[in-house]
């Protein structure tokens, strides 16, 4: 797998910089065109956008699309049957399988909660021992390994082998034309505390661009195990902003009441999916995320006041 990378030619010379990003990929059991064609064709746009309007940023932009974000240690999330892609396995050996990814799933989600229990318990009757952290360790061990299960390959490369200094923020965009959709802005709050206060001007700046237009969202949380390809520049510690429609969850009336469409249903119901084709996308929600993403971006590529 690969990621895609283009920069702005034209920046401030030693100017910081601003990555703009989605991921590729899309699960084995579907094409993926809201998840997550919607995001990355939304970046294609907004890059073509820049050129075509001659804007010369403060800071350049670097549009990355990252590959393999659906991947879980070499499966595909979801996903049994990827693994005889190559060598044809018969049906029972599928099922096999699609139950043992299941069981192991269920056994690692079981022994994180042990995990974080027992952190937690330590704790709160004094985590130090002989000046060591023990709840401090058994927390960032257990974090570390519970990330490395998950997905965002292409992303954690990027991290992994990138000088990162200069670079102030990372704009993440996955789902952004689900149909029964929502206006969901990520909880800077979810940050590190020492990015955290970026990271929350970067939710308001997408709030800014919701409000001034009298369009309601809704603040969601952010991951802290995964999530999308904000997570491994969280991680390293970049401020980061994301917005999405949403994914396998559940409207709510008041969401309803809010963004329209069928309370008590999935705002995508096609997530990771084969139903997930040019006919699950909402255009409408479409054009309103990706106008909201190039604001942050432009704010973010030519206000010196942003992120200072």
């Amino acid at each position: 797998t690969w990621n895609v990378v283009a920069d702005t030619v034209a920046a401030e010379v030693g100017a910081e910089v601003v990555v703009v990003g989605a991921h590729l990929d899309s699960v084995p059991e579907g094409p993926g065109i809201n998840d997550n064609g919607s995001g990355s064709a939304a970046v294609l746009e907004m890059a073509l956008q820049l050129a075509r309007l001659g804007v010369t940023p403060r800071r350049a932009v670097r549009f990355v699309w990252f590959g393999a974000e659906e991947v879980v240690r070499g499966i595909g999330r979801g996903s049994g049957g990827d693994l005889c892609s190559r060598v044809p396995c018969p049906p029972a050996a599928m099922f096999l399988v699609w139950v043992c990814i299941r069981v192991c799933w269920v056994v690692l989600s079981l022994v994180f909660c042990v995990v974080m229990c027992l952190a937690v318990w330590i704790s709160l009757h004094g985590g130090n021992t002989e000046g060591v952290n023990i709840s401090g360790w058994l927390q960032h061990k257990w974090m570390a390994l519970w990330w490395h299960t998950q997905g965002l390959l292409g992303s954690r490369h990027y991290v992994n082998v990138t000088d990162l200094n200069g670079i102030v923020a990372n704009l993440n965009f996955d789902m952004l034309a689900s149909p029964n959709y929502a206006r969901m802005v990520y909880n800077g709050s979810g940050c590190p505390e020492a990015t955290r206060a970026k990271c929350l001007e970067l939710q308001a700046l997408f709030g800014t661009y919701f409000r001034e237009r009298g369009l309601a969202y809704d603040v969601v949380p952010m991951s802290t195990t995964g999530g999308s390809d904000y997570f491994p520049f969280v991680r390293a510690g970049i401020p980061a902003g994301s917005i999405a429609t949403g994914a396998g969850g559940v409207k709510s009336v008041d969401g309803r009441a809010a963004f329209g469409g069928v309370a008590n249903a999935a705002y995508d119901t096609c997530y990771h999916n084969a139903c997930d084709t040019t006919a699950n996308i909402n255009s409408a929600a479409l054009a309103e995320m990706v106008a909201a993403a190039a604001y942050a971006m432009i704010e973010l590529a030519t206000n010196a006041d942003t992120l200072v």
